[in-house]
């Protein structure tokens, strides 16, 4: 349970928005942020497809 509180999606865009926001360093949670988000949208593109194609 401790690994995903630690690595879970919203805490990776709240340390960027942050680190942005106060002009802090953002250094390499900006990119966990960015693979997270793209993950997220792949997986919603695929299930949105397959759930396309079964209602036709």
């Amino acid at each position: 349970m401790r690994g995903f509180a630690r690595d879970q999606p919203v805490n990776t865009v709240v340390e960027t928005t942050r680190a942005t926001l106060t002009g802090g360093p953002v250094g390499s949670v900006a990119w966990h942020a960015v693979l997270w988000s793209l993950g997220i949208i792949a997986a919603s593109v695929a299930a949105s497809g397959v759930l396309f194609n079964r209602r036709g």
